[in-house]
């Protein structure tokens, strides 16, 4: 099953004119992994050290500044750190965000309408949508 979810991912990467390089693959495989994950760059590189991969930071946030240029990861600021987490679409996607064990599941709604209707004599061209709390896991 991730081995198909990655492959719709690299599908996209190359419809956007870039090659899926070596590490390019283990970092997207890295992400299929731990779907609905936020993760920073630094943990990327922990991570895959510990499996026997040597791919330099600068490598890592260069792929993951990529993925998110072409719609395969979202990235947010919390607590001052950037974190990534794979797109479950590779559209849009507004989220709900556990500030706890960072889990961010998407949201089924998007409130750019609402937001519009306040600001009818602008356009809105960007929007992101973010809620933080806890997730019922960590409720607990």
């Amino acid at each position: 099953m991730v081995s198909m979810i990655k492959e719709h991912y690299i599908t996209h990467l190359q419809e956007n004119g870039y090659k899926c390089t070596p590490q390019r693959s283990v970092i997207l495989s890295y992400f299929c992994q731990h779907k609905n994950k936020l993760i920073s760059a630094s943990t990327v590189r922990n991570d895959l050290e510990k499996d026997n991969w040597s791919i330099s930071l600068d490598t890592i946030y260069r792929s993951l500044s990529l993925f998110s240029d072409v719609g395969l990861l979202g990235s947010t600021s919390l607590n001052g750190k950037r974190l990534f987490c794979l797109k479950n679409k590779l559209d849009h996607q507004n989220m709900f965000i556990c500030t706890q064990c960072r889990t961010a599941k998407p949201l089924n709604f998007c409130p750019k309408g609402i937001v519009q209707s306040f600001f009818n004599d602008c356009l809105i061209t960007s929007h992101k949508f973010e809620v933080y709390g806890l997730c019922p896991s960590c409720c607990k």
